[in-house]
């Protein structure tokens, strides 16, 4: 967390520092104020996440979650609306009961997300193919 957000030759330090998210100073200054603040973490599956992930490390923007609900605040996580509740595709396929993979890839393919969430799975276990779509063009390499 303080390498990212402090250190410019940190891999992740783009999306963290580069961003202007900072860490408080009380905890860069004390690992033990950090520890009263936030405690430690409920597991080694957990991580310390932001509840704003535009906000800083400070108290009260932090707490430990899971992988589930890291990948759930990411920014650039799509997410899509079912019935009035903004979920990641991966939560869309568990609720309605696909497949990991399945929606995004017919998503991709070009179902309208009706269709996608609803379609019962082919005998192939491919999603049918879509007629009338532009075919890639062919490029030529002019050297």
């Amino acid at each position: 967390m303080i390498r990212r957000c402090t250190k410019p030759r940190h891999h992740d330090w783009r999306w963290y520092g580069g961003k202007g998210i900072t860490v408080c100073r009380e905890w860069l200054e004390s690992f033990d104020t950090f520890l009263r603040d936030v405690g430690t973490a409920p597991s080694p599956q957990h991580w310390l996440g932001r509840l704003d992930v535009l906000g800083n490390y400070q108290p009260g923007n932090v707490e430990w979650i899971d992988h589930d609900t890291q990948v759930r605040r990411r920014a650039w996580c799509k997410k899509i609306d079912i019935d009035g509740q903004q979920l990641t595709i991966a939560e869309a396929e568990r609720a309605v009961g696909l497949e990991d993979g399945t929606l995004r890839q017919r998503l991709k393919a070009g179902h309208q997300l009706a269709d996608a969430l609803t379609r019962k799975p082919s005998r192939t276990g491919r999603p049918p193919k879509i007629h009338n779509q532009p075919t890639p063009k062919e490029t030529h390499d002019r050297t």
